[in-house]
């Protein structure tokens, strides 16, 4: 595991010390749509102990510079590019799992009811 990875690994152990419900994930950011630099860096990555691998990757496309630079989302970006905005909603998905979310809030509001 790179130096780096261990030092996070470190805050995220003791941050998860405090608060058990804690998650921490990695991505690929700024993938290369080819080559094996993102093979190479998924694998140090999956050796993350509390950090999981999501295997999500955000290419290295010029709409998340473009829209950064206009202060939006690459969502929200007009032309539209397709594959970012496939790749940002993937991210999305994952992180803001609803179907997750409402479960949670229904067993938490149900508790409360009790």
């Amino acid at each position: 595991m790179s130096w780096t990875l261990g030092s996070v690994n470190q805050v995220i152990e003791a941050a998860a010390a405090v608060n058990q419900k804690l998650r921490a994930v990695t991505i690929l950011n700024q993938a290369d749509s080819r080559g094996h630099d993102n093979d190479e860096a998924a694998e140090i990555l999956k050796e993350g102990g509390t950090l999981k691998f999501s295997s999500i990757a955000l290419g290295n496309r010029k709409a998340f510079s473009n829209a950064a630079a206009g202060g939006r989302a690459v969502t929200e970006t007009v032309p539209a590019d397709s594959k970012a905005n496939a790749e940002i909603q993937q991210l999305y998905k994952y992180v803001f799992d609803t179907s997750a979310v409402s479960s949670e809030y229904q067993d938490s509001t149900a508790k409360v009811g009790d």
